[in-house]
């Protein structure tokens, strides 16, 4: 499994229908009949659990294979439902060479609306591949990153 998510910390998770505090006869029968199976994810059990600081991303990829004349742009949208306003200096795209070790930085910058946010990847040689992640930080505290796993998940794309 960790093979197949790099970056996550696989758990298990146990339930048990009698420390349940409140189940419904149906719900009770349901489960006490169906329990956990094959089918199950535990997503479908914690979907309605809301974090009200959360900070959500949601990344627009560059293309796996780009030309060398194109701009190398990342867009990123960031909503903030802290509503405290994202840390300046905290907001990121990183990037690196397929191969290499260390990640440059560039500075998010804002588009039209508040949440928009892109930047550029300053790179343009022909048959390099260039991994990058977004990362993004809240006045509240709140850290995420795009994809999930980074730095140790990343996107990628080769130059024409």
């Amino acid at each position: 499994m960790e093979k197949a998510m790099p970056g996550y910390t696989i758990k298990g998770f146990e339930f048990s229908l009698s420390e349940e505090p409140v189940v419904s006869p149906e719900l009770n029968q349901h489960y006490r009949y169906y329990g956990w199976n094959h089918g199950d994810a535990l997503h479908c059990r914690t979907r309605a659990v809301w974090d009200p600081q959360m900070l959500f991303m949601s990344t627009k990829r560059i293309d796996a294979g780009v030309d060398s004349g194109s701009r190398n742009i990342v867009y990123t949208t960031v909503i903030d439902y802290s509503k405290k306003g994202l840390a300046k200096g905290k907001n990121h795209l990183y990037w690196r060479l397929a191969g290499e070790k260390d990640w440059r930085k560039v500075s998010l910058q804002q588009a039209e609306e508040a949440q928009h946010l892109f930047a550029e990847i300053p790179f343009h040689k022909q048959g390099a591949t260039v991994e990058y992640y977004v990362a993004a930080e809240s006045m509240s505290g709140k850290k995420e990153t795009q994809p999930r796993t980074a730095p140790a998940g990343f996107y990628h794309f080769n130059i024409k």
